[in-house]
């Protein structure tokens, strides 16, 4: 069997680890209208195939009333048909189908996740804003405690809704991952491309040595994906207070300063960007910089 590429081979085109696949449900209200609304999706992931209604029943009610309950059971039957379809026959062939009534299916996409519901999330970021996204699911939950999960997925969560609307086409390159050391476990990046690889990190006022400790574990990852394709540019930003927050003690500003100075030495020793920002907008502006 061939192996399976990764985008840290710095002499392969083929740049994403991708164990997922799916096809859009495009329904069309009205028959050659031209209007359309992505309302569902075929998920193959790691082989297993899977069809998922994306669109809200409250939101279909609200747009069509009466009407709506009939369209949903068309839209859960067009889905259903060519899930099992793709089953049998190959998402590749289901997404050719004829359409089923007013329903038919988009182009295959291909992306990299953890689980279904991390593809889900994926799929309705990036095209079905009538969607009901997912909650985000537990990362390191063994390590790290889940207030601070929740605020570091929510800093990456806002950097990632102001680049859906600027740059919607680099909302795929979120989460992607990639073999770091041979014969390892694929390690997971906040932001991915050929190009570029970037995590996301915060340096909070109450818990600087704990977010010294997350920032130098994800410049260590960083470094060994540089040092695995020496060509790749890397980058850790770095949420922080700004330096004159006055909702802020001199003496907090000052470590908090001290502690960006030694991070900053590191990253240059490993050759990474360091990028301190003071907000989403920040963050999102240094990722479409780089990307």
């Amino acid at each position: 069997m061939r192996p399976q590429k990764t985008i840290l081979d710095p002499e392969d085109s083929d740049y994403l680890t991708t164990n997922a696949r799916w096809s859009i449900l495009k329904w069309e209200p009205m028959a050659d209208s031209g209007e359309v609304l992505n309302v569902g999706a075929i998920l193959e992931l790691d082989s297993n195939v899977s069809g998922h209604v994306l669109i809200r029943q409250d939101v279909l009610r609200c747009m069509y009333g009466a009407a709506a309950d009939s369209a949903f059971r068309l839209i859960n039957y067009a889905l259903n048909t060519a899930t099992e379809l793709a089953k049998i026959e190959g998402l590749d062939f289901a997404s050719r189908h004829p359409a089923i009534g007013n329903c038919r299916f988009g182009v295959v996409n291909a992306t990299s996740a953890d689980d279904a519901q991390d593809a889900i999330r994926q799929i309705i970021s990036e095209c079905c804003s009538l969607g009901v996204l997912s909650s985000e699911p537990d990362e390191e939950a063994d390590t790290e405690p889940s207030e601070d999960r929740d605020v570091q997925r929510q800093w990456t969560t806002k950097i990632r809704n102001v680049i859906q609307v600027e740059r919607p086409d680099l909302i795929r390159y979120f989460g992607g991952q990639a073999m770091i050391v041979d014969h390892g476990e694929p390690v997971k990046f906040g932001f991915l491309t050929p190009q570029f690889a970037a995590h996301f990190g915060l340096l909070k006022p109450n818990e600087q040595r704990r977010g010294m400790k997350d920032a130098r574990s994800k410049m260590w990852e960083l470094a060994l994906a540089k040092e695995r394709n020496p060509s790749l540019a890397t980058a850790l930003v770095l949420g922080a207070p700004r330096p004159d927050d006055i909702l802020l003690t001199d003496r907090t500003l000052a470590q908090i300063q001290t502690n960006l100075r030694e991070l900053l030495s590191e990253a240059q020793q490993r050759d990474l960007a360091l990028m301190p920002v003071h907000s989403e907008h920040e963050g999102a502006e240094a990722i479409i910089n780089f990307a």
